[in-house]
């Protein structure tokens, strides 16, 4: 009898699939090698050893599952950014070209390379596998739908959070550039976070609010609410640097839904407008996520906010 096909399954759905398995990670040789017992063959067949392998899931064939062997790259700094990942088994260094440094150590469950969504984005940093690695590749479309099948609400935070990851990202670069500061942060809308701040605010219904001091401001950010500005300016201070703000900035929105303090310092230097995002009432929504999505926001919050548990998400993606 022919197999049964298989269901259907979402892109929350595999993920969850798949980190409920315990990976074993062998040796993957070319499909076109024969095996051979003699001792120069078997020399011979591990020099023709891809460094990368990716092979369709078996559960899921629009996703990938991709095998990255010890010592080799994933994907370079300034590489077009067209792919979401998973660690599904080993570990992946999240490395700067130019000055070898490693910013993030990725284990079993973890999320990298949300710059997919974003408009004709590039990888800020490369991948890296310093141990053998598995991760789930998951194409930028596939990414999109998941987003898409989530209640309007949830989908504008969602891309508000890959947002402040790249409003944070670029300040980090500022920083270790030695910029002069302060800075301004600008976002127009030829350029991939411009392009990310117009989809999330075209058709937004969120409640919308005013900002005329920096106490004022501070308070939102006390009651764990968070701001996405329309208008206004603001200077921030994030570690080393100073930065000019005003439309598209993102305050406070992974602080909010992971209860995590801000140590991110304000002044608002004309009165702010923008939309208002509740923390308490996203995280009671975001704390019934399937694990796929979940795992993608812990990773997109912990990277924001450069920490290796977010308190509000604890939860065991890998095995729930």
């Amino acid at each position: 009898m022919p197999a049964e096909p298989l269901a259907e399954q979402t892109l929350a759905e595999h993920i969850a699939s798949l980190r409920q398995r315990k990976y074993e990670v062998p040796v993957i040789r070319d499909p076109d090698d024969v095996t051979d017992d003699s001792a120069a063959n078997a020399e011979k067949k591990r020099e023709e050893i891809r460094p990368i392998i990716r092979r369709p899931s078996s559960r899921n064939p629009e996703f990938f599952e991709v095998l990255i062997k010890p010592g080799h790259y994933l994907f370079h700094e300034g590489d077009p950014a067209d792919h979401l990942y998973v660690v599904l088994s080993g570990s992946i260094e999240i490395r700067l070209d130019e000055s070898d440094t490693v910013i993030a150590t990725l284990g079993q469950g973890e999320s990298f390379g949300e710059q997919a969504i974003l408009y004709k984005g590039v990888r800020g940093a490369s991948a890296f596998a310093r141990e053998q690695a598995l991760c789930l590749e998951i194409t930028a479309a596939s990414l999109t739908r998941a987003i898409e099948a989530q209640p309007l609400f949830v989908q504008k935070t969602l891309r508000a959070m890959m947002l402040q990851l790249n409003q944070r990202n670029e300040m980090r670069r500022l920083i270790r550039e030695k910029a002069e500061f302060p800075a301004e942060l600008s976002f127009p809308p030829e350029t991939p976070a411009g392009s990310l701040f117009e989809r999330i605010t075209k058709d937004l219904t969120m409640k919308t609010v005013h900002i005329d001091s920096t106490a004022a401001l501070r308070a939102m950010i006390e009651r764990q609410d968070a701001l996405i500005v329309s208008s206004g300016q603001l200077t921030v201070k994030h570690g080393k640097g100073e930065f000019l703000c005003g439309e598209g900035m993102i305050v406070g929105l992974c602080e909010a839904i992971s209860g995590e303090h801000c140590f991110e310092q304000f002044e608002v230097t004309k009165t702010l407008n923008g939309w208002l995002i509740n923390g308490p009432k996203l995280l009671q929504y975001f704390s019934g996520m399937n694990s796929g999505l979940f795992g993608i926001c812990r990773g997109i919050i912990c990277r924001t906010l450069d920490i290796e548990q977010a308190p509000n998400f604890k939860r065991d993606v890998a095995l729930d």
